[in-house]
This record gives C-alpha cells, sequence and structure tokens, in this order.
C-alpha cells in the first residue's frame, strides 16, 4: 500500500507528483521563506532548545506571530533580533577549571 512513497523516497521524489526533489541543503531551503515554524526557528538561531526559544518568545527579545494555533517568526523579526544580540557585549564566562589542579 505504502510502497509507492517508500520507492519515491529513495528516489529522492518524496512523492512529489511534479518530480521535483527534496532540497539537500537545508540552509537553502531556509533562506527562501518569508516565516519560520517554531523548529525551523531554532534551527536558524543556531540550533537552540525549545525552552531556550520560548524563554526569548515570552522575555519579548524574539517577535512570533500565530496563524490559527502554530507559531512563526518572521525572517525579519530572526534578523533584528540576531543585530540586536550583535549590539549587546558578550559576558566573559569565568573558568570552570580548578586553579588547584595538579597541586599538591
Amino acid at each position: 500500500m505504502f510502497a509507492h512513497l517508500l520507492m519515491s523516497k529513495r528516489n529522492g521524489n518524496y512523492g512529489h507528483s511534479n518530480g521535483s526533489e527534496r532540497p539537500k541543503d537545508l540552509a537553502a531551503l531556509l533562506a527562501e521563506r518569508d516565516a519560520y515554524t517554531v523548529p525551523q526557528t531554532r534551527e536558524r538561531l543556531g540550533g537552540i532548545s525549545q525552552e531556550s526559544y520560548y524563554g526569548l518568545v515570552k522575555s519579548g527579545a524574539l517577535k512570533t506571530f500565530l496563524i490559527g494555533t502554530r507559531r512563526y517568526t518572521s525572517s525579519a523579526a530572526i534578523k533584528a533580533f540576531l543585530r540586536q544580540r550583535e549590539l549587546e557585549p558578550a559576558p566573559l564566562r569565568k573558568s570552570t577549571r580548578r586553579e588547584s589542579r595538579g597541586k599538591s
């Protein structure tokens, strides 16, 4: 019953009747969009966790919108968020290594 779908995936067709292939480059696929779903936005932001994503949304740092029940982030909102982050000085982290390591 589903053999035609399996064959299509093996051939790179992925069930599209027009024979178009699935994009092999995720970056190229994402670059073509005006709006991104939650997983796509998280990927564009370096693969951040879902918790981090929703923290940014809740704080207002990342603007989103709903279509029905699905949440989207516009390409412009992602770019604005990244521009804002570039302007903020990045805090330096203290080394987590023990200073007494190797000393008796």
